[in-house]
């Protein structure tokens, strides 16, 4: 029985490589609806001794494909014919597909199918435009660089499209930078990309907001995008305020990147009591922060030769040849032992009254269950 499963494993690991390699190209096709369009495409399949090629999607009744089948590899020719007109607008896919079959043409893993997509934009009536927003977040050393791309996907060409981009801190409602783009004409079915950089240094560490206003003849868009703007720096944001004598205390502290980068090998040191005299001290294990990370680590504190009281404590924590220090005081305090519970006179009279309820319950239950039961008589 254990031989049989092996065998099956090591079969289906063997297909397994074949299943997924059939491939098709191109990877996708963009295609602006206009009246009448008739285009020839060449796609290329291999991977597989059989393939089937199909077609699929809401416009697949407009393409004809030379074959449905190819042996090995081999190219296939996809011919579009759209009609005068597409009532729908927006966007329309059409698959193309190739996916690995037996001998006998049957379909061998419907995972092994691959397909390209199609897409076919058809135009809303008017004026209308596709657009974004994109930029990343930087290092306060480094140029921030902005995108806007617009597309024009109405029926009317714009005589003049600009955007101006405006820049400000998540927490406040001001500007810090504003930009704006030079105008330009954009014909239907066309698309443009407008470019911004700000320099190095021109904003300050922290988080922000860039809103792009985009403005085409008589009409407008806005987009929005967060990014933020690093400091190759750690902060630590929690850890002990208290801790227990006479025994070894695991504690946490919570530490977050501010910078845009790994961070790798840092550290943190807890020295309680000050330098003079420095009464324990602690350091964590090595860590690394990923951009941006927010982080427990942990370290283990022996306060078994430490008395009771309030010291001060300094955290210090290394990194990249930096270091962040941050000052306080802990208290330790006498680890208690736990307690029975305590209860006030009000509590044990509560308690003895339901117990007396339930016990009152109980001989009612009983009395009730031993009274014969009365007979009726059914009237003829």
């Amino acid at each position: 029985m254990r031989e049989r499963h092996f065998l099956t494993a090591v079969l289906m690991l063997m297909l397994l490589p074949a299943a997924y390699a059939v491939s098709i190209t191109p990877s996708k096709i963009d295609i602006q609806f206009e009246p009448g369009y008739s285009k020839e495409f060449i796609f290329r399949t291999w991977g597989a001794e059989h393939i089937a090629i199909y077609k699929k999607g809401d416009l697949a009744e407009y393409v004809t494909l030379n074959q449905t089948s190819v042996e090995g590899k081999g190219d296939i020719l996809v011919s579009i014919a759209l009609p005068e007109k597409l009532d729908a607008p927006g966007k329309h896919t059409i698959l193309i597909g190739a996916v690995e079959t037996g001998a006998d043409q049957g379909i061998i893993s419907a995972a092994a199918a691959i397909q390209t997509p199609i897409y076919v934009m058809v135009p809303y009536e008017g004026y209308y435009i596709e657009a974004s927003l994109s930029t990343a977040d930087a290092s306060d050393n480094e140029s921030i660089p902005f995108e806007i791309h617009v597309r024009n996907i109405g029926t009317e060409d714009i005589k003049r499209l600009a955007a101006s981009l405006a820049i400000s801190a998540l927490q406040e409602s001001s500007e810090s930078v504003r930009r704006e783009t030079q105008a330009a004409e954009l014909p239907a079915g066309e698309s443009i990309d407008f470019h911004v950089e700000l320099p190095a240094g021109a904003l300050g560490p922290g988080s922000y907001r860039a809103v792009a206003d985009i403005g085409y003849d008589a009409y407008s868009l806005t987009m929005k995008q967060e990014f933020r703007v690093g400091e190759l720096s750690v902060e630590l944001l929690d850890y002990p305020k208290m801790l227990y004598n006479g025994t070894i205390n695991k504690v946490e502290l919570v530490v977050a990147s501010r910078w845009n980068g790994p961070i790798e090998h840092a550290y943190a040191e807890i020295d309680i009591g000050g330098s003079a005299p420095l009464i324990q001290n602690a350091r964590t294990p090595p860590f690394s922060l990923k951009p941006w990370e927010t982080k427990s680590i942990e370290a283990f504190i022996d306060t078994s030769s430490v008395p009771v009281g309030t010291y001060a404590m300094a955290i210090t924590l290394y990194y990249a040849g930096k270091e962040t220090l941050v000052r306080d005081t802990i208290s330790i305090i006498e680890k208690q032992e736990k307690a029975g519970i305590l209860l006030s006179p009000l509590n044990l009279a509560l308690i003895a009254a339901v117990i007396l309820l339930i016990i009152i319950d109980a001989v009612w239950m009983v009395a009730r269950r031993g009274q014969p039961k009365k007979k009726t008589r059914r009237r003829r």
